[in-house]
This record gives structure tokens, sequence and C-alpha cells, in this order.
């Protein structure tokens, strides 16, 4: 077994499982395949060490960004991963009119950290969760536009540091 990049990965292109060739028996593992590719036009080496480490410098950026939180409506709105399933059960509950309007969520002071428990409505509630996924998945999305990089030969040091949202 070799260890290849789907090309379709760098292009946002990727093929599912059903229109892989009957050759490609392999375990995917988080963007990697691990297959023999005889005719090596379906995959592109990935270079041994170098990309591994491109991989685990995004990820560990990506991490580190997703985690920070982010400030609405003027209080901090904490990501980490025990907050993310928080927010989102709470926004359904507020979605379905089971969280009562007048609730409190624990927010943050930006400048100081001191934890407000806050009065939100409902609303308030599906802002913050709408706010809290799409903060989420700009991470996600930094870092694949990153792993494209990679995979193209493009990457920087400076352009791990840059691009995330806040």
């Amino acid at each position: 077994m070799s260890t290849y990049q789907l090309k379709e990965i760098a292009t946002g292109k990727l093929q599912d499982a059903q229109m892989m060739p009957e050759w490609a028996t392999g375990i995917w593992n988080c963007g990697i395949y691990l297959v023999d590719d005889p005719d090596k036009d379906l995959y592109e080496p990935v270079v041994s060490g170098e990309a591994d480490d491109w991989t685990t410098k995004i990820a560990d950026r990506r991490y580190t960004a997703e985690v920070r939180g982010f400030i609405w409506n003027t209080v901090f709105i904490d990501t980490d991963r025990v907050s993310q399933p928080k927010i989102a059960s709470a926004r359904a509950a507020a979605k379905d009119g089971v969280r009562s309007d007048t609730a409190v969520w624990k927010c943050g002071n930006p400048l100081t950290g001191v934890p407000i428990y806050r009065e939100t409505s409902n609303a308030e509630m599906v802002e913050i969760g709408d706010a809290a996924f799409n903060y989420v998945q700009a991470c996600y999305d930094r870092e694949g536009v990153l792993i494209a990089a990679v995979a193209d030969g493009t990457i920087t040091a400076a352009m791990v540091d840059e691009g995330w949202p806040t």
C-alpha cells in the first residue's frame, strides 16, 4: 500500500465512494486514501514527511482558531469542544420553542474574561448558534484552503497564520 492524496481534494471536487474505480480499495483517513493506484492518474503521491508536517501544523492552527471563540453583540462566546454542542442544543431548543425566552447564557467579558450571565431571548440564542456554526465552519474552510495549497505546492509558513476568522 502507498499513501496517495486525492487530486480532487485540492480542487474541491472530491469523489464519493460509489464513484471510485473498482481497483481503488483501501482506507479513507481524513483526506488521505490508502490505496494502490496502478495508473498513477487518479492519485498524486504525498511526499512523506513534508506534507505530513504541513498537515499537522495546519490542523493544529485550525484547532487553535476553532476553540478560541468570538465576539457576538459585545460579549465573548466560547467555541471550545465542550461549548459547541451546548450552543447547538440551546439553538435547537430555542428554534423548537422548548427554551425559555428569558433563559440565561454564560458569555464572557471580552476585555477581562470575567463570565457574564446574560439573559438571552430565543431569537438571540438562534443568532449565537448561527454565529458559532459559521465561525467554526470558517475555520474548517480555511484549513481546506491551506491543505489545497499543500497539495499544489504553494503553501508558505505565513499562509498558515493568516486568514483565520476572528
